[in-house]
């Protein structure tokens, strides 16, 4: 690579976060978070973003700049912003990926429940496993790991965004869970991963809509938002709104992927930190929506990023 180096230090190099931060949200778009959590402020290092409802629609600003509005557009409950002037509008710059939020923000009716996790880790590692699956059977035997299946061929976008999904049959019991927490709505026994690059990742799963963004807040920390949302949300006097314990249960066993995501990903981050002048392993050459992710990295930061 030209651009992008090769050797585990674009995981470390103070400089390489700070051109990241440049070229990526600077200078291009990127996920700021749902209309429903607004007010949003999402840091990047030492700088941070915010967006705010107006009388005349959504207004976006550099916290170090608030005087300075910034282009802001949503695609259904998606709220990305522009950190200058775009060369393209959103739409253009999504592609395909702009249907498919679309569709998945017509799914997402009523928020179940929010989690954050810290990890000290780079962003890049972080995002990086959660658009690839051979770590599921090692990392989350306990959990989803059993439920994997063989994935579709992923489809790759200009931009670096890129989708890829299975077929997810629902047993018995966990149709009626399912029923139970999320609604009675025909679901789709599918399971479907959206990369939206430089920073969400938003997921299908039955009748669920998982929302994901990663938090670069320095080269070797992060923070992982997930919003986990419901098609049919319970209205009137609907016995559903007792299904709190039900909640819990689901929200505890997402939990615990969470964290064991959180393992895996710091042990990584040490890994690269004790190597950090050899070349980056083979899982990031043999994986082809990994590769494709720092492949456009690479043609954002150009030959003259801080790499060595």
């Amino acid at each position: 690579m030209q651009g992008f180096s090769e050797r585990n230090d674009v995981f470390h190099d103070p400089a390489v976060f700070a051109a990241e931060r440049a070229r990526l949200y600077e200078e291009g778009w990127f996920f700021a978070g749902t209309r429903d959590a607004l007010p949003l402020r999402y840091p990047v290092g030492e700088q941070a973003y915010r967006v705010a409802a107006t009388a005349g629609g959504l207004r976006a600003w550099r916290e170090e700049a608030p005087q300075r509005s910034l282009p802001v557009e949503a695609i259904g409950p998606y709220v990305f912003v522009h950190g200058g002037r775009p060369r393209e509008s959103l739409r253009d710059y999504l592609g395909p990926q702009a249907a498919t939020l679309e569709r998945l923000g017509a799914l997402a009716g009523g928020l179940l429940f929010e989690e954050r996790f810290p990890i000290g880790a780079n962003w890049k590692l972080v995002l990086a496993g959660g658009i690839e699956d051979y770590h599921l059977p090692a990392v989350h035997g306990r959990s989803v790991g059993r439920w994997r299946k063989d994935p579709a061929p992923p489809e790759l976008f200009a931009g670096g965004h890129s989708s890829y999904g299975c077929p997810a049959g629902v047993g018995p019991a966990m149709r009626l869970f399912h029923g139970l927490v999320a609604g009675t709505t025909p679901v789709e026994e599918v399971f479907g991963n959206h990369l939206v690059f430089p920073n969400l990742l938003t997921i299908q799963l039955w009748g669920l809509v998982h929302v994901t963004t990663f938090l670069p807040l320095g080269p070797a920390r992060s923070e992982r938002v997930t919003r986990i949302y419901e098609h049919d949300p319970p209205r009137g006097l609907s016995l559903r709104r007792l299904r709190g314990p039900l909640v819990w249960t689901m929200r505890r066993g997402m939990g615990v992927t969470f964290a064991e995501d959180r393992w895996i990903v710091e042990e990584a981050q040490a890994g690269t930190r004790i190597s950090q002048h050899f070349r980056r392993g083979p899982t990031h050459s043999e994986e082809a929506r990994v590769g494709h992710f720092l492949g456009e990295l690479e043609r954002r930061l150009g030959t003259n990023s801080p790499t060595r």
